[in-house]
């Protein structure tokens, strides 16, 4: 048997299994790889080519669609610019037709104020006249108060004071017709005319000192006198015999009082303190340059420390007496006391640290009964002069009497003092509304943060109607009043609605100070549409940007009203009108306002937008506009324009117009109310354009 060759064996057995693959195979199964890898790539590439050629041809596509729609836009704003210059030019010529009838009206006022003063014979001078009023003002400073020889009492001041309040009413109602440069002089007129007042005061309360042996007091009594008239309460008490035995200082019969801290009490001088609340009794201190801007209620409390003249010496047929000023004013003296250079260290320790001479006063004194004041906003301050703002450090354990107007405190400051209350507590304002109420007559309510507020509007005036109080009925009910003099007796009682010209020194959240050209258009044509329409808060307004204005209106005497009047006849309807209670929270309340605003647009209520920054071309303009009913109104709000034809390839489009008189006119359906707007009084429709720019409601809502 032949052997086998060595290897046979293993070769058949190689070829029975999984043996290595050639190169050949290895080869050319990697070119097979190699292509798929590269046929891939090649399909991912172009690919991605056709998305980025897609891509390319939808950003072209919109630029092309933007550039189209901006000329269309262009091109609606072309062909519409001619109507929107006509209607610029239609409300001038209703301007100018209104400020012509209103310089006729004027001059009537004027000329029956003349001859009733002439017919008065009155010795006070024209407000507006420069020269009379520069005259006037110089004399009256250097009117002595009594003539040489008589003794010195108040009697000849407070015969003279009824006058010069009567002049300081006059400065105040001249103050609301005036333009800015008037403004400026009438106010400086008044201010100079208080700080007279006060003048006279001193000098009177300085002959007093000087001469107290005039008065009659008790042996081993201190020297007090006291007195009252309309709108001011006197007192003056001087330390004669420094007893620290005496504790307070009444001045009875005025409701004015204070503590007598011990330095005081074995000090050589003397309190003044005078309270003034007659008109423009706060004018001096109106303008406020650091803190918070608050306002005085009631009046002002001036009180003095001042240095007591030696009690006068007789010498035979002779009376010495010490002169402290030859000008007849009074010597201050500052308080608290400097401590004495000398003072032991170790007798400080061991009273405790406690500096005996800064002891502060109680005070009480009585301003403005049944007000206002919301004790959450009110505290007493005191004018600190080199600030120029109302100050609270010194004063503390404040005590309010709303109902009696009793105010207690402590302080350690002689100075101008008063009961204060934030001047922008009611703002932003939680509602409001204008609602036509007879010709020429309109109600405008305000609801605030803290309280509501009702003024009926008239042809020159207004009167409060709400809220009330054994105050207001006694000095406000009935009394049409201009609207500046109005918003200022109500300031004095605690209503603050005199909206802020500016955001300096005013913390208000959420709020967006309008632009004036915006506010002055939109006060313009609801003036003039006033007894046409009513009118009231849009929610959107205090979310869109400061050159947009959004209100809402409804045409007076629609379906809807006459329902509401149903209604209103056959039951009581509960509103926060009528409750006159402002309701809590933000956020919440403001979706559910906005809740029932959509809701409300079904019956009848159409929201108005006016813009004084509309852009076309780069450029701005003015454009009013009617939201249609169920849009959601924001600062991205878009939408069509019509073109100057009023056609469109879209049914849905908007006509814009150059001011609100215009966007409104449109709207009056009825025609009882079609002639409405050329009747209104031009007296009427400026005295509601002057509250709409007092209080700002378009503004701070």
């Amino acid at each position: 048997m032949p052997a086998s060759k060595p290897g046979t064996g293993k070769e058949k057995k190689g070829k029975g299994g999984k043996g290595k693959k050639s190169k050949k195979e290895l080869e050319k199964e990697r070119l097979a790889a190699e292509e798929a890898r590269l046929a891939e790539e090649a399909r991912l590439a172009e690919l991605r080519a056709q998305k980025e050629r897609e891509a390319r041809e939808q950003k072209e596509r919109e630029a092309l669609e933007a550039l189209f729609n901006q000329a269309c836009h262009i091109v609606v704003f072309l062909q519409a610019q001619a109507r929107l210059e006509e209607e610029a030019e239609e409300l001038r010529r209703v301007t100018d037709t209104k400020q012509a009838e209103l310089r006729i009206y004027t001059e009537e006022i004027l000329r029956d104020l003349e001859w009733k003063k002439y017919l008065e014979c009155t010795k006070l001078p024209d407000p507006k006249s420069e020269r009379e009023m520069n005259s006037y003002l110089t004399l009256w400073a250097e009117t002595p108060l009594h003539e040489e020889g008589d003794d010195p009492c108040l009697a000849p001041l407070i015969k003279m004071l009824p006058e010069v309040d009567e002049l300081c009413q006059q400065l105040e109602g001249a103050l609301a017709d005036a333009d800015p440069i008037l403004s400026s002089r009438l106010t400086n007129h008044l201010i100079h005319l208080r700080h007279l007042v006060t003048s006279k005061w001193d000098q009177a309360t300085a002959d007093i000192l000087q001469y107290l042996d005039y008065f009659h007091r008790e042996n081993n009594e201190n020297f007090q006198l006291a007195d009252m008239t309309k709108g001011y309460v006197f007192g003056v008490w001087g330390n004669l015999v420094k007893n620290p035995r005496y504790k307070t200082v009444e001045f009875t019969p005025t409701p004015l009082a204070t503590s007598l801290p011990k330095p005081l009490a074995l000090a050589s001088v003397a309190i003044r303190m005078l309270y003034q609340y007659s008109s423009g009794s706060a004018s001096p201190f109106e303008k406020q340059e650091s803190g918070t801007h608050v306002s005085p209620i009631g009046g002002i409390l001036y009180m003095d420390l001042v240095e007591m003249p030696e009690l006068p010496k007789a010498v035979e047929s002779w009376t010495i007496r010490q002169i402290l000023s030859t000008t007849g004013t009074l010597r201050r003296i500052t308080y608290p006391f400097k401590k004495p250079p000398t003072i032991d260290p170790a007798e400080e320790e061991a009273e405790g640290g406690t500096d005996a001479t800064a002891w502060p006063l109680q005070i009480t004194y009585t301003t403005v009964p049944n007000s206002f004041v919301r004790k959450e906003a009110a505290t007493v301050k005191w004018w600190n002069e080199e600030t120029k703002g109302w100050d609270d450090e010194g004063v503390s354990d404040v005590e309010i009497d709303g109902e009696s107007g009793t105010v207690k405190f402590r302080t350690l400051h002689f100075a101008p003092t008063a009961l204060v209350q934030n001047s922008y507590a009611e703002f932003p304002y939680h509602d409001w509304t204008i609602t036509p109420t007879a010709p020429n007559r309109c109600s405008v309510y305000i609801l605030g943060r803290l309280g509501d507020l009702e003024i009926e509007v008239g042809e020159g005036t207004c009167r409060l109607v709400r809220p009330h109080s054994a105050w207001t009925e006694k000095h406000l009910k009935g009394k049409w009043l201009k609207v500046d003099v109005l918003f200022k007796r109500l300031s004095e009682i605690g209503l603050n609605f005199r909206a802020p010209r500016t955001m300096r020194g005013v913390d208000l959240e959420d709020c967006i100070l309008k632009n004036p050209a915006t506010e002055d258009m939109c006060i313009s044509g609801l003036s003039i549409c006033a007894l046409c329409f009513e009118f009231r808060r849009c929610t959107a307004n205090r979310k869109l940007s400061s050159s947009k204005i959004a209100f809402q209106v409804r045409e007076v005497g629609s379906a809807v009203e006459e329902a509401k009047e149903e209604k209103k006849e056959s039951g009581p309807e509960e509103v926060v009108k009528e409750s006159g209670e402002p309701k809590e929270g933000g956020e919440e309340d403001g979706e559910k306002e906005g809740e029932a605003e959509e809701k409300d647009v079904d019956k009848g209520w159409t929201t108005i937008v006016f813009d004084a920054n509309w852009i076309v071309n780069e450029s701005p303009h003015l454009a009013g506009y009617a939201v249609p009913h169920g849009d959601t109104l924001s600062d991205e709000y878009k939408f069509i324009a019509e073109n100057a034809d009023g056609h469109t390839a879209l049914a849905n489009y908007i006509q814009i117009h150059s001011t609100v008189y215009h966007v409104l006119r449109p709207l009056v359906k009825r025609e009882e109310n079609q002639s409405k707007i050329e009747e209104a009084s031009v007296s009427f429709t400026r005295t509601l354009a002057q509250v709409m720019g007092v209080a700002r409601m378009l503004c701070f809502s």
